[in-house]
């Protein structure tokens, strides 16, 4: 199976841009290179993304990767201690090219993205922080809300690093509902918060990086806070929405 031209046009104009972002950071971050296969990925016609039990589409495009960051300072850090050594990023995603780009569609199918942090204590232990952003599978039931795309510390990697909770206390929720994000949205998220100096010195003087994260912010995080938004619109019944406002945010109240 091949992916049509329109989903291969698309594909094509992700990799070139996912190549173009990755040139502006690798100087500053050298290891940000490994995701490169992003681009190798993409640019294959016949690498067609499953998702789950749905059936093989040809417009279906995705991709996955894994990079090792260097990190040596983090604020707030406790125990005072620790010393910090480096962040693993890995993220997974799968999405329809006929729905991506559209301004109310959600515009995956799949998401798994994780940030691992791994530090060191004065006595050599291993220490470990865990964030986990991912969609919750449709037609999946719980008795827990389950935001559409929600934000967790720990899930299953921080479950296979710990043996040793001391203190702390870990439960499945809140899972807090955040905007998804791609590759370049999720870099974005990273370098804010964990790599600041960069973050701001490239937003100051990089119109191409400020250009990329805004096309992305556009194509990702738009059709999100859209479809917020339009729980409110009195013009928009609720059952005629494109994206139902409850799938984002189980907390809502339906509105006629």
């Amino acid at each position: 199976m091949e992916a049509t031209k329109q989903a291969q046009v698309l594909r094509n104009t992700i990799a070139n841009d996912i190549l173009t972002f990755i040139g502006i950071l690798e100087n500053d971050l050298d290891s940000i290179v490994s995701a490169k296969n992003i681009c190798d990925i993409l640019e294959d016609n016949h690498n067609i993304p499953v998702y789950g039990m749905t059936p093989a589409n040809n417009t279906f495009w995705g991709y996955d990767t894994f990079i090792r960051l260097p990190i040596s300072t983090i604020g707030g850090l406790k125990p005072i201690s620790t010393q910090p050594s480096f962040m693993e990023f890995s993220i997974k995603l799968i999405a329809d090219s006929n729905k991506f780009k559209h301004q109310y569609f959600d515009p995956f199918e799949y998401l798994e993205f994780n940030i691992l942090t791994i530090g060191y204590s004065s006595d050599g232990t291993e220490m470990v922080h865990s964030l986990h952003l991912d969609r919750h599978p449709d037609n999946s039931h719980s008795v827990d809300p389950h935001p559409k795309y929600h934000f967790q510390f720990g899930g299953r990697k921080l479950e296979e690093k710990i043996t040793n909770y001391g203190q702390g206390m870990f439960f499945d929720t809140p899972r807090m509902m955040h905007h998804p994000m791609d590759f370049i949205l999720g870099m974005d998220f990273i370098l804010s918060n964990y790599y600041s100096d960069i973050w701001n010195n490239v937003k100051e003087n990089n119109h191409e990086y400020n250009s990329l994260v805004g096309k992305y912010q556009d194509i990702v995080m738009k059709p999100y806070f859209y479809s917020i938004a339009d729980h409110w619109n009195i013009r928009t019944p609720f059952n005629k929405r494109a994206w139902n406002t409850q799938d984002i945010c189980p907390q809502v109240v339906v509105r006629p």
